[in-house]
């Protein structure tokens, strides 16, 4: 869990019912696996050397870069600091063919990384050494865009099965959550939620869709990029929390929890989500970005065991981390991220925005988070 992490006064709300679930194949999953457990504490977000401010920990840094080294399935570029020494962390270039623009980011229980390409339909492996696989992506809607990505478990033969989230399809005010598993070299779309905005009162929009999922335990957390706009002129991002204890089976069991996650900038928009339990719920890292705003920031969601309502659960996001310096300027869209167990932050950048705007590329950042002692 993130140990600092809380701290929120919003009370527990229960949430609603307004999911559906449609079955797509016959296939058979044993739940899902162990929970995402990693013991990390938020610290002063700076890169070593650097100086932070006290809300959004910018970090002062020449976003240098040099050439490391290359191998069959990366080159590796180091980000240095404010002394050339200094190194923080480092961009891999990923050698996929024909792939472009990955959204979302995942780690799998083995330590891989795995992405997914918005509009090829691919889904792309990153092992530890750098080397890479893609898989294509059966019964995916023409007109679908695949935006965000979950490792959910394996099935008792050993595929993975994963939590795709969409845009590009409202179908009665709703979006959707896709569920593929893997076979061998294809993935194939095994399941389908559909995700209502009417408990939000709010409106789907094919542009934007479910910009981040991220799960923790037998929870789904998914976030609608659309942001909403309150009476006051708060913005806000949507934040539904699924059960998915037994997706695999082809059920999804409530309760189903909403919520309303009021941002940390003015212009920006939630893209890539992380989470892990704790002892007040779930514990988030998110990308909030637009243009000139590109940052981490944290919120926590309480869990309710009560019965589903319609009630809708009020939380803040707090800044935590300026990506800014990281984006060589403004090129880089950042659009899915994961920490490892030492407080690593891993980052996906998407590469087409209009068009090809740069090379598939992968960001590390060393130490953002550090473990719980």
């Amino acid at each position: 869990m993130f140990v600092s992490l809380g701290g929120l006064a919003s009370p527990m709300l229960a949430a609603a019912t307004a999911m559906i679930l449609l079955s797509f194949g016959c296939s058979s999953h044993s739940p899902p696996g162990s929970p995402n457990t990693s013991n990390h504490t938020i610290q002063d977000l700076a890169p070593p050397g650097s100086r932070a401010g006290s809300s959004s920990r910018r970090a002062s840094i020449r976003p240098m870069s040099a050439t490391v080294g290359t191998d069959a399935g990366k080159d590796v570029t180091a980000l240095k600091g404010i002394r050339d020494d200094e190194v923080v962390g480092d961009v891999i270039e990923l050698r996929a063919p024909r792939v472009h623009g990955l959204s979302g980011l995942t780690r799998d229980d083995r330590g891989n990384l795995w992405t997914i390409s918005e509009r090829t339909h691919d889904l792309v492996e990153v092992a530890a050494d750098g080397q890479t696989r893609v898989l294509p992506i059966a019964n995916i809607p023409e007109v679908a865009e695949l935006e965000s990505l979950a490792f959910i478990g394996r099935s008792p033969g050993g595929d993975i099965l994963m939590a795709i989230g969409t845009e590009g399809q409202c179908i009665d005010n709703s979006h959707r959550v896709l569920f593929a598993e893997i076979r061998g070299e294809r993935a194939f779309v095994v399941n389908e939620i559909a995700l209502s905005l009417d408990v939000w009162n709010a409106q789907c929009d094919d542009g934007l869709g479910i910009e981040g999922l991220c799960r923790a335990g037998d929870a789904l957390v998914g976030v609608v990029e659309r942001p909403e706009s309150g009476d006051n002129g708060e913005r806000y991002a949507l934040v539904g929390v699924m059960d998915v204890g037994d997706v695999g089976v082809g059920l999804v069991r409530g309760p189903l929890q909403y919520f309303r996650l009021h941002l940390a900038s003015d212009t920006g928009k939630i893209s890539g989500l992380h989470c892990e339990l704790s002892a007040h719920g779930i514990d988030v890292v998110a990308i909030e970005r637009h243009f000139e705003v590109s940052q981490l920031v944290r919120f926590s969601l309480p869990r309710s065991e009560k019965a589903p309502s319609e009630d809708i659960g009020e939380v803040n996001a707090s800044a935590v981390f300026d990506l800014g310096p990281y984006t060589d300027n403004r090129r880089r869209n950042f659009e899915g991220i994961t920490i490892d167990p030492q407080g690593n932050v891993s980052i996906v950048v998407d590469n087409h925005w209009k068009t090809i705007t740069g090379p598939n590329e992968l960001v590390h950042l060393r130490q953002v988070l550090k473990p719980a002692r």
